[in-house]
């Protein structure tokens, strides 16, 4: 158990760790969680990059007001620091506390919270962080 607990902690969990222990006391089956959930999440983004169309809009109403929120803070802690993009810990914090909150709320699986992070991120960001949302000929022209 011993080798196993040192590859975890050096694969990113312990960092993930000091993320969550604020106000929300985290178990490690959510932590795995969490992080495969923002990987599902960026698998979304890309998807909505590749796409011809536009995505539809967020449809978890209960929890836009706060998701809008999180957005313009993630926004605001990419532009301070534009390389690094959703690469920050602390934008991937915010990603990560806000899904969770989903799925405590809900009960939601995985795939429809990624899904629906990514289309809120998608719709409130796509002026805000142009490099991490390439425009396409088509969605640019009519602008």
């Amino acid at each position: 158990l011993l080798p196993i607990a040192y590859s975890v902690a050096h694969d990113g969990l312990a960092q993930d760790i000091n993320e969550f222990d604020d106000d929300n006391a985290v178990k490690i089956g959510q932590l795995f969680w969490i992080n495969d959930c923002f990987h599902t999440f960026l698998g979304e983004c890309d998807t909505i990059k590749t796409s011809p169309e536009e995505p539809a809009q967020f449809s978890l109403d209960a929890f836009q007001d706060q998701g809008i929120g999180l957005c313009k803070e993630v926004v605001e802690m990419v532009k301070l620091n534009p390389n690094d993009g959703l690469n920050s810990p602390q934008a991937q914090a915010l990603i990560k506390k806000f899904m969770l909150h989903i799925f405590n709320r809900s009960r939601l699986d995985k795939k429809k919270i990624s899904s629906e992070m990514a289309r809120l991120f998608y719709h409130q960001t796509k002026n805000d962080l142009p490099q991490f949302w390439p425009q396409s000929d088509a969605s640019g022209s009519n602008q």
